[in-house]
Parts: C-alpha cells; structure tokens; sequence
C-alpha cells in the first residue's frame, strides 16, 4: 500500500474547513453595513482554501510519469456523474417533495431539468453553485497531458508557471488601478469557473512544489524559522489589507477576488512549507487520512446543512457564528461518513 503524504492530506483538511469558515462567515462578512468583527478577519484568513485545493491538485497529477487522455477522459467522466447525480436527486425531491419548508429549501434556485443544473452548477448557478470547482478542475484536465509534457523539464515548467503567476499580477494590478479610479475590478466581469489564469497559476505552482529538486532547493534557501516570519506577517498583512480594499475600494467583500494578490501567493507557499515541514506522528496518520479521504463529501454537502441550519436561526451575531463553523463542518462530516458506508451511494462524494 503506497505511503500516504500526511502533510497534504492536513492541508486538504484545513483548505476544506477553511472553505466552510468562507461560507458560514460570508453571513456576516456580505454585509457590507454591518462593522468589523472578529468574523471579517476569520474570513479573510481562510482565503488560502481555494488555492490550496488547487495546489495540492497540481502537487499529485503534474507529477505523474505519463497521462494519457484515456485517464482525463475517465476523470472529467467520474466528475460529470457525481456532478449530474447531485443534481439529479435534488431535481427529483423538488418535484415529489410537498413539506413547506424542503420545497422552499429546493426551489431558493431553479430547478428546471438535471442536464440544465448540471452545466449551471459547473459555472456557479443553481443548488449546487460551489460545484463551480469541478467545472475549472475539468478544463485544466482537458490540458492535463499537454501539461504534464511541459513539467517533464523543470526549466519550462518554472517558466510556465511564472508566466501564469505574472499574468495574476497584472490581473490584480488592473484591478485595483481600476478600483482606485471607482471602476469595477476585473474579476468581477468573469465566473469564477472561467478565472482560468488563476486557477492554472495554483495548479502549476502545486506542480512545482511536488518537484523534489525544486522543493528541496527552496527549503535550503528559505529556513523553518524564516518561513514562519513570512507566514505570520503575511497573514497579518492579508487580513488588514484584504479587509480595507474590499470596503473601501472593491465595494465587494468576496474572497475570489484577492486570489491574483502577491501577498495570496506569498501566503500560500509559506503555509505549504509550514505544513510540509511538520512531522506528524504515525498514530495520527489513521485519522488524517479518514478526514481527509471525506473532504469531497464534506465540500459537496457543507452548503445544504449551512441552509438548513439557518433556515431555524440566523447565526448572525458574531458568536453564534463562530458555532456555526463547527455545526456545519461536524454535520457534514458525520452525513459523509455515513454516505460513504453505503455502497454504491458512496461513489457520490469521490471523484
């Protein structure tokens, strides 16, 4: 049995946990009238979720020997099944369901047939709008053979990424010349699924990061004590930063929207060399990997138990909010260990 990495699959759990702090503080941080508390900087400090899952992507499949796109073919296929599956059952409940409150849950977004809310939860539309992940996660696999050609050097896979990093950069740098000047930023004008500069940028940084060379040649220049440094006040910075041009200048407390920022990609390497350099005990390994093998489920669940459990209270006062977080997480966890003791329905929340 290969060996599991334990400090990727602690990254892939705190990057899901992290995307459930997004949304549960989203309650309050949306608010764009509501003064600062606590929950606005629990927001902006769990802005690393996304791009993790994206690194940690990149880390395992650019570094494979060969893909074929027989392989591609088989993964956007198992995506496209669980995908359409999800979308299936909620279409069907909203059809046969008559209690007051489900049909309100099920009909907040339409419903009109399972093809048309498979594709519209692709590009963050309907129910399922955080499926918006697979639909980019299936674009850059459509490219996957192509790429893991060019990471077969290390020098064109440092100039490949750097090149989509750079363009990031000047993404941002447009942004917020153009929130400077009361003009809408860029990212605004585009989904999320089709932010393919950015997506690709942590895709293939995850792709070096999983070169050994490469990451032995950064840990030799970057020392444990360093790194940390870099992470607290890059983490400081993020949260007093994020938090002022959102209000200020964006006008638009999201998250997505600070993805291209220099400090995110600072931010981000310096907490995969924190994780990366830790050493976790072998009878943790178990329990890291029972979680961290639910992730999917717990992503794919977490915003139905979220509206759920606002639905009886509103979790809007910083405290309760804060609760909320590990009511989600922990009911989703347990809903996904239960899916997946189920056979056959347990093919729905892998990918």
């Amino acid at each position: 049995m290969k060996e599991r990495n334990l400090q990727l699959d602690i990254l892939k759990i705190m990057a899901c946990f992290a995307v459930v702090v997004i949304h549960v503080t989203g309650i309050i941080t949306f608010n764009m009238k509501s003064n600062y508390t606590i929950n606005h900087t629990l927001y902006y400090m769990a802005g690393f979720a996304v791009p993790i899952f994206f690194i940690v992507n990149g880390y395992f499949q650019l570094n494979k020997e060969k893909v074929n796109y027989t392989y591609v073919m088989k993964k956007i296929g198992n995506i496209l099944i669980v995908v359409f599956v999800w979308n299936l059952i909620v279409f069907l409940l909203s059809r046969v369901v008559t209690n007051r409150f489900l049909t309100d849950l099920l009909l907040s977004k339409k419903t009109t047939n399972p093809f048309s809310m498979t594709l519209n939860s692709l590009i963050q539309r309907d129910y399922f709008w955080q499926f918006w992940f697979f639909g980019s996660i299936i674009i850059i696999y459509a490219v996957l053979p192509l790429l893991i050609k060019c990471f077969a050097s290390n020098k064109r896979a440092i100039v490949i990424t750097v090149i989509f990093i750079v363009c990031c950069l000047i993404v941002d740098s447009l942004s917020i010349s153009r929130s400077l000047n009361k003009k809408p930023i860029i990212q605004i004008g585009v989904i999320q699924t089709l932010r393919l500069w950015t997506w690709f940028a942590y895709y293939l940084l995850g792709g070096l990061l999983g070169k050994t060379k490469i990451r032995e040649y950064i840990l030799n220049k970057i020392s444990g004590k360093l790194n940390i440094f870099i992470f607290v006040l890059s983490s400081i910075i993020i949260s007093v930063y994020q938090y002022n041009m959102a209000h200020k200048y964006y006008h638009a407390a999201s998250i997505e929207f600070f993805y291209d920022n220099i400090f995110d990609f600072i931010w981000v390497i310096s907490l995969f060399f924190l994780i990366y350099n830790h050493k976790f005990k072998v009878n943790s390994g178990k329990f890291i990997g029972l979680v961290s093998d639910k992730i999917m489920g717990i992503y794919i669940v977490h915003v139905t138990v979220l509206n759920v459990s606002t639905h009886f209270y509103k979790f809007n006062t910083p405290i309760t909010n804060i609760l909320l977080i590990f009511i989600v997480f922990g009911i989703s966890l347990a809903l996904t260990l239960i899916i997946s003791k189920i056979p056959i329905v347990n093919r729905l929340i892998r990918i």
